[in-house]
């Protein structure tokens, strides 16, 4: 199940993070674009939100509710000191979305680590059956990140830039999701055949 999460949330994420500005300007205008930066934080957010969902599960299948527990209640307590410390000492908003990835991210990694020593997994392990998704993620990153290298510099307003860069960012994130489709399908084609089998777009295994 943490797979499958991760296999959709994560892209999403991923480009979040490396064209904030773009997909601000597409669906809010270019008042939104300010809030790159934060649009940023929480995308790492979101991702590590996706394996805390999936870790849960586990924990409570192996009867640590407590546990579970307990781990919300630290989320809770890392969250409250942050966001406090940020939004009155610091001032900053980016700083209150870093608390948020910590109050997620810290709680998430002892989770993992509690989950992976009950069911018995090493580390190793998870990384090899993680490793599609990583090969895919890094191949739709370098697509997105050359093709922004590589789009024409134009002289122009800024309103028309982005235009421009957003149909640039479009054919970017066709070419790396669909590289990312591919990557993923050629180190593992059972991911592939099981989301297809979740949405209802392939029948049954026969056995």
């Amino acid at each position: 199940r943490t797979k499958y999460l991760l296999f959709i949330s994560l892209p999403v994420a991923l480009m979040l993070w490396l064209v904030p500005q773009e997909l601000l300007y597409a669906c809010y205008g270019k008042r939104w674009m300010k809030a790159a930066p934060m649009l940023q934080v929480l995308a790492a957010a979101g991702a590590l939100e996706a394996l805390r969902v999936g870790v849960e599960p586990v924990l409570l299948g192996c009867g640590r509710s407590r546990a579970i527990f307990l781990l919300n209640l630290l989320q809770l307590a890392l969250l409250a000191t942050g966001a406090t410390v940020a939004a009155l000492v610091l001032k900053s908003t980016v700083g209150v979305a870093w608390a948020l990835v910590a109050s997620i991210g810290i709680p998430c990694a002892i989770g993992l680590s509690l989950a992976m020593r009950q069911v018995g997994v090493r580390p190793v392990e998870l990384l090899r059956a993680l490793r599609p998704v990583g090969v895919g993620l890094l191949v739709m990153g370098s697509v997105v990140a050359l093709v922004q290298l590589v789009r024409p510099g134009l002289r122009m307003g800024l309103g028309e830039l982005l235009r421009v860069r957003g149909a640039w960012l479009i054919g970017a994130s066709c070419l790396g999701a669909l590289g990312y489709l591919l990557s993923v399908a050629r180190l593992d084609p059972s991911m592939i055949r099981d989301l297809l089998r979740l949405s209802g777009l392939a029948g049954p295994e026969t056995s």
